[in-house]
């Protein structure tokens, strides 16, 4: 026969254990509920910074779009203003160019001519410099082929390299399909540097070269003139600021036009420098991105 008190006892452990595994069961649904409560009120009070900081950035942005509009036409109306007055100058000396006949008179309607020529290309300098600030170019700006843009270049200054006694050069290595982001603003970061050379580097010989290297894309521009290593540590904030550049100070004039040339391989997503030339002057560069074929070793090792 089995014992009656045995049996109590172990139903009444039975009880107890499923009693504790009961106990246990609630409180674990209990903790899991809270959680999950907490989970809910994490995620909601998530959302809400979400949709907070969304409605902050888009009125960042709404502001940005504001101010770059404002920007946009705060240089037109400067550069109207700029041009207006000088045009006007620029008139009357023509007038006064078809009368006066006094040689000494003649001399200074010269010379006041070439300053304002120069005041104009300093504006225009100085309006696209703060233009490409913030600009990227790489994605708005028309493509073009290398040979295009070295060859367009030499077109344009063979004439005045000759008159100034130097023999302009061009070599060109790059991949016939390689083209390049920014057929105009290329274009005016070497006619910075040209007219820099023309304007002061001494009679010898000028050289344009663009080399297809690493997915960049290297323009240069050669001279046999005295150099102008020193600039290459000035930032164009300093140039701004101070309105000139140790090379200006030493008189080779890389001033707004080298920051102006920084600013646009920057602007393309590149980059800009001086170094020491192999023809006894100064080499001036730019390499932006390649958009065709190109090697593998980085154009910036160097």
């Amino acid at each position: 026969m089995t014992d009656p008190a045995a049996d109590t006892t172990d139903v009444a452990r039975l009880r107890r254990r499923y009693d504790r595994e009961r106990r246990a069961r609630l409180e674990a649904e209990a903790i899991a509920e809270q959680g999950l409560r907490d989970l809910y009120q994490a995620n909601r009070s998530l959302d809400a910074r979400i949709a907070e900081r969304t409605r902050e950035l888009e009125a960042a942005m709404a502001l940005a779009e504001a101010a770059n509009e404002a920007k946009g036409e705060f240089l037109a109306h400067v550069g109207h203003e700029l041009r207006t007055p000088i045009n006007g100058i620029a008139g009357m000396l023509e007038l006064l160019d078809r009368v006066v006949t006094d040689r000494r008179a003649r001399e200074w309607l010269t010379s006041a001519r070439e300053s304002t020529e120069r005041l104009e290309r300093l504006f225009d300098r100085i309006l696209l410099f703060i233009e490409f600030d913030t600009a990227d170019l790489s994605r708005v700006a028309e493509t073009v082929s290398v040979e295009a843009v070295v060859d367009q270049a030499a077109d344009r200054w063979r004439q005045s390299c000759a008159a100034a006694g130097q023999l302009l050069v061009v070599e060109v290595a790059t991949p016939i399909d390689c083209v390049v982001a920014g057929s105009e603003e290329l274009g005016r970061a070497l006619d910075e540097l040209l007219d820099n050379v023309v304007s002061h580097a001494s009679s010898g010989a000028v050289r344009i070269t663009a080399v297809a290297d690493g997915g960049f894309v290297t323009f240069s521009v050669d001279d046999t003139g005295p150099g102008m290593r020193a600039a290459a540590a000035v930032s164009a904030s300093e140039i701004l600021e101070t309105g000139e550049s140790p090379a200006t100070r030493s008189g080779t004039g890389a001033g707004i036009g080298l920051a102006l040339v920084r600013r646009i391989a920057s602007a393309l997503g590149g980059r800009s420098g001086i170094d020491d030339s192999e023809i006894g002057g100064s080499r001036v560069w730019f390499a932006v991105p390649a958009l065709g074929a190109g090697s593998t070793r980085s154009v910036f090792d160097r």
